[in-house]
């Protein structure tokens, strides 16, 4: 290459070419180390072909709130707190109204008088055992009988409807005396004995003692006891016969003869016990 170019231009032309190839090649590596990556450029060298360095830029505004992320897992649960202090006590409330009247249940030999009681009250009967009320209007009505029919068989005693062996029946009874000064006063067994008593038990008690007649509504098993509560001009009381129609005791129950001044009355109570052999 070298001996075609010495033909063609000649030792000058060719020094000539070659005195150009080395400007450009030199010219190129010169701007490349100055201005390249650093393969052979000096730091001063690059610093001096850096430019002045320009002022701060303001501080951009701030930028939307992004959204909310997903809530995190739940942590463990912290350890109890101490109790608290007991609260004062608290103040009484105001009294309440008072309540209606409450209604009363009374009681009484004989029927009730009308200006006994109130309006909504009961009342009974212990001499025939009914009951009267609620009261209303001033009135107590009707009265209702509180002892059932017997049975046919007796109910609720022994099929056979007499009184069992050692129970007890206790009733009212009374009489008066007219013109005659003489009254019988029967008293009736709810449930007969199974035979008539004999008549040393049949008592009448005014006020001696009996050890089979111990107090009203009582009697030994096997006697009949007739209380007398009270009395006015009474001469005789006893068991007898009526004008002998029929006998004074029997298992349905006994006759009682009275006698006494006209106007006189008797009334008690009374007790039989049914024997126990």
């Amino acid at each position: 290459m070298f001996s075609t170019l010495r033909t063609r231009f000649g030792i000058p032309g060719v020094i000539s070419v070659i005195a150009l190839v080395f400007a450009l090649v030199g010219g190129a590596f010169a701007a490349d180390n100055l201005g390249g990556s650093g393969n052979g450029a000096t730091a001063s060298a690059k610093k001096a072909l850096k430019g002045p360095k320009g002022a701060k830029g303001a501080k951009g505004a701030t930028g939307a709130a992004g959204p909310a992320g997903p809530a995190g897992p739940a942590g463990p649960q912290g350890p109890a707190g101490p109790a608290g202090t007991p609260g004062a006590n608290g103040t009484n409330g105001a009294a309440g109204a008072p309540g209606a009247a409450g209604k009363t249940v009374l009681n009484g030999e004989g029927s009730p008088a009308a200006s006994l009681g109130t309006t909504g009250d009961f009342y009974i009967d212990t001499e025939v055992s009914e009951i009267y009320g609620p009261k209303e209007a001033g009135s107590w009505g009707s009265p209702t009988a509180l002892v059932g029919e017997p049975g046919e068989d007796g109910e609720p005693w022994t099929v056979g409807g007499t009184l069992p062996p050692g129970e007890t029946l206790t009733g009212a009874w009374g009489a008066s005396i007219g013109a005659e000064e003489f009254s019988p006063a029967p008293i009736s067994y709810t449930i007969p004995l199974a035979a008539a008593l004999p008549d040393a038990n049949v008592h009448i008690i005014k006020k001696a003692p009996n050890p089979n007649c111990p107090g009203p509504g009582q009697a030994a098993p096997g006697h009949l006891c007739v209380y007398v509560s009270a009395e006015l001009e009474i001469s005789i009381l006893a068991t007898s016969t009526v004008d002998g129609g029929g006998p004074g005791n029997s298992p349905q129950g006994v006759i009682l003869a009275v006698e006494g001044s006209p106007g006189g009355w008797v009334y008690g109570h009374w007790a039989v016990t049914a024997p126990t052999s």
